[in-house]
């Protein structure tokens, strides 16, 4: 039975009851050795076909074969070799570039932060001399760039005495005093 009723039958029986559109005029030919012509898929018996198709396999194997024997295969060689070597360069590149993104990224780091404390000035004392210190501090403070503040340091001995430490555990007002710190803190 040939190629084309084997298509009417199965376009008959499939869900859509159609044959899909590349399959209705079928214009695919086979070289016919026997016959030295071309033949139309279409017009082929099935048993025709699937020996054709084999020896097409076949064919096709022992040409891949023969490529291999007469080393037909160098350009691809060639080719994986070329490959190779750029993968092999832009690993370099990337190795270099991670390198070179780690050193700027540590570098950065080590400028950028604080090494020790943010505060700055400690233990300035809570007189005229030191309050003069604190407004010069300010008046002159890069107010862009960076915010200063100041907080008490050491109860003086009148409020230790009187009212305790305890009552000041988080931090004692600038009034009740001995002495000053400055923070001073990027904005």
């Amino acid at each position: 039975m040939k190629i084309k009723k084997h298509l009417q039958i199965d376009a008959i029986t499939n869900s859509t009851g159609r044959l899909p559109s590349d399959m209705e005029n079928l214009k695919v030919y086979h070289h016919s050795s026997s016959k030295d012509e071309p033949i139309n898929v279409g017009d082929m018996d099935l048993t025709y076909l699937i020996r054709a198709y084999a020896k097409c396999q076949r064919q096709l194997a022992q040409d891949v074969r023969i490529d291999t024997q007469e080393g037909r295969n160098l350009e691809l060689t060639s080719k994986v070799e070329n490959l190779n070597s750029i993968i092999a360069e832009k690993d370099e590149l990337l190795d270099k570039q991670t390198a070179h993104t780690e050193y700027w990224r540590d570098a950065y780091y080590k400028s950028s932060t604080v090494k020790g404390e943010v505060k700055m000035f400690s233990e300035i004392p809570n007189d005229a001399s030191g309050k003069a210190f604190v407004a010069q501090l300010k008046e002159y403070l890069n107010k862009e760039s960076y915010k200063m503040r100041v907080r008490g340091q050491y109860l003086d001995e009148h409020t230790k005495k009187a009212e305790g430490w305890q009552k000041y555990e988080r931090g004692q007002p600038i009034d009740k005093s001995k002495c000053l710190r400055i923070y001073v803190d990027t904005k």
